[in-house]
């Protein structure tokens, strides 16, 4: 029994911890989003990768021994379990330990013990395994299928990647309606389609709002791993009392409705405060007696007005629209002041030329117009006051949806480039040599294109589903090329030398291992795709078709370079030995 777990860790152990801390990383990557839903997902899912590992590596190897101690004995002496087990045969317990410790020592050069050619030859192997050793292992040794599978494979994955970067591309949703069911289901099809016949569902209902903040830092200080923490506002010294800063905020309001980007003006109310300030203390609106004289605003004759009268006219300012006792509508609010009536924080809003709309590229242009325009105004703001410090930000429910898309995308390929990064200098420390990580590194670059393009074709857009999918690609798309790599590096056979010893070696150890890997994994995902939502249906056709081509490009593409080029001799892990690991 030790000479079994001690064979069967030693050739699975370090291959699965390398697809599982690159599976793991993958997921991990999401981390750096600023979406705190992928965020947490991320996290939770490379922590139970890691945790498989863990109790792959320990509690099953325990259990494993529990059983040979407690029922397997039992069964082959005919006690205890009969109705549970057959009996098994002595011959076959004295050959599978006599294999095991013929590879065991060829792996790890038990100088006390040696075996004969034959001998090693005359190891029994499975059926399948012998079609690996010796039909499969002709269709990457072969020239001739060599170079189909490199035509083939390198044709494929280029038109993957034209699919996926440039015609048509990945492109964002044209609703900002998340789909929670497939495209074929009533409820969807009411988003997609019907709800366009209704003037409510029209892309062009109301116009960009565009408000400029002052006196808050746009800062998210929340807690990034909890959905229900907002975090504080931070502020920063805004002084709007000075006579500078009092022009610069009415030239602000005089010129807003001047601009071509600007339609309307939602609040600003630095016109309306000189007007209040300048006007007589009895100038009555019909029979109603303007209270404005009540506050001390009223009677000055200039603008800019002294400190405590501009400080007085806008608490004026402030009863007559932001008193919520008279009902007020929150749209309309400019100041938000301290205990001691002091402006904290200023907003002045305005409504966009434009027209919202769903299309990502039409808000795209919209608000980098209307951001280039305000941080070319805060520029010339007066130094000191806060003012400069301000901020654009749009607020409409299309923005949002904008800004999501947004981040969708930034955080999708930057979590890529992150896992990918990461996963090369993994290969590379597990192999040992760079060849091998470079065509390893292929072969995974060509299966994204492929796998992300194909879904492309079918109508995939960047959605959450399809932002988390196209993150963790690289951990779902590195594990079979890894293991055909690594025993490659690190034959189970001393003798294996040449290319082709190794990776007959190869596919005869883990050929059976990655197609039951495969397979199985497949049929799980194929089953996710009878399913009406559209997360499960999504996910369950992106790993059905990454099983696919992982499979298919680690097995011809990977193994097929390594015939024409891969190392061999004492030169596989030269990385290692100049390392001294």
């Amino acid at each position: 029994l030790a000479d079994r777990l001690s064979w069967a860790l030693g050739r699975a152990g370090s291959s699965m911890f390398v697809t599982s801390f690159t599976t793991a990383v993958a997921f991990f990557a999401n981390a750096i989003s600023t979406i705190t839903s992928i965020r947490c997902f991320g996290v939770f899912a490379g922590c139970l990768v890691l945790s498989n590992y863990l109790f792959m590596m320990s509690w099953l190897p325990c259990i494993t021994v529990l059983d040979h101690l407690y029922v397997h004995k039992s069964c082959g002496n005919g006690k205890g379990c009969s109705r549970f087990c057959a009996p098994v045969a002595e011959e076959d317990i004295e050959a599978d330990v006599n294999k095991a410790e013929v590879e065991s020592s060829l792996q790890f050069g038990d100088s006390n013990e040696t075996h004969s050619s034959e001998q090693v030859k005359d190891l029994p192997l499975r059926p399948v395994e012998r079609f690996f050793r010796d039909k499969f292992v002709i269709l990457v040794t072969d020239r001739r299928w060599v170079a189909f599978w490199l035509i083939t494979c390198t044709a494929l994955g280029g038109l993957g990647a034209v699919w996926t970067i440039s015609s048509p591309g990945l492109d964002f949703p044209l609703t900002s309606e998340f789909a929670l069911f497939k495209s074929g289901h009533p409820m969807e099809k009411y988003d997609q389609v019907y709800s366009r016949k209704f003037e409510s569902g029209l892309e062009t209902v109301g116009r960009f709002a565009i408000n400029l903040w002052f006196g808050v830092e746009p800062k998210d200080n929340g807690n990034h791993l909890d959905p229900d923490d907002f975090g504080f506002d931070k502020f920063v010294d805004l002084d709007i009392y000075g006579e500078a800063a009092q022009t610069w905020l009415l030239k602000l309001c005089d010129e807003s409705t001047q601009n071509a980007i600007i339609n309307s003006v939602q609040t600003c109310p630095f016109q309306q405060i000189k007007e209040m300030g300048m006007a007589s203390c009895n100038m009555s609106d019909g029979n109603l007696t303007i209270p404005w004289g009540m506050h001390g605003c009223c009677a000055q004759s200039s603008y800019p007005f002294s400190q405590p009268v501009l400080q007085k006219c806008i608490l004026a300012w402030m009863d007559e629209h932001q008193n919520c006792y008279r009902g007020c509508d929150v749209s309309h609010f400019s100041f938000w002041t301290d205990s001691e009536a002091r402006v904290k924080v200023l907003r002045l809003g305005f409504w966009s030329e434009e027209y919202g709309s769903d299309q990502y590229n039409k808000v795209d242009k919209q608000y980098k117009i209307v951001n280039t325009w305000a941080k070319e105004l805060l520029e010339t703001a007066p130094e000191g006051t806060g003012l400069s410090d301000g901020f654009y930000l749009g607020h409409s429910g299309r923005m949002f949806f904008y800004q999501l898309r947004t981040a969708l995308a930034d955080g999708a390929y930057s979590a890529m480039s992150l896992s990918l990064a990461v996963s090369c200098g993994i290969l590379i420390l597990s192999n040992g040599n760079p060849v091998i990580t470079g065509v390893a590194l292929l072969s995974i670059f060509f299966i994204l294109m492929l796998c992300v393009g194909t879904l492309v074709q079918e109508g995939w857009v960047l959605g959450v589903t399809e932002a988390v999918v196209i993150s963790v690609a690289v951990g779902m798309a590195v594990d079979f090329t890894v293991h055909y790599g690594h025993a490659y590096t690190r034959p189970s056979r001393s003798w294996h030398k040449t290319r082709v010893e190794r990776l007959t070696g190869s596919l005869t150890d883990m050929g059976v291992s990655i197609t039951m890997g495969a397979l199985t994994t497949l049929a799980a995902a194929c089953s996710l795709m009878f399913s009406t939502l559209h997360f499960y249906y999504n996910f369950g056709a992106f790993l059905s078709l990454c099983m696919v081509l992982s499979w298919s490009y680690a097995g011809f593409f990977f193994l097929g370079i390594l015939s024409l080029i891969g190392p061999e001799g004492e030169s596989v892990t030269w990385l290692h030995s100049a390392m001294g690991i």
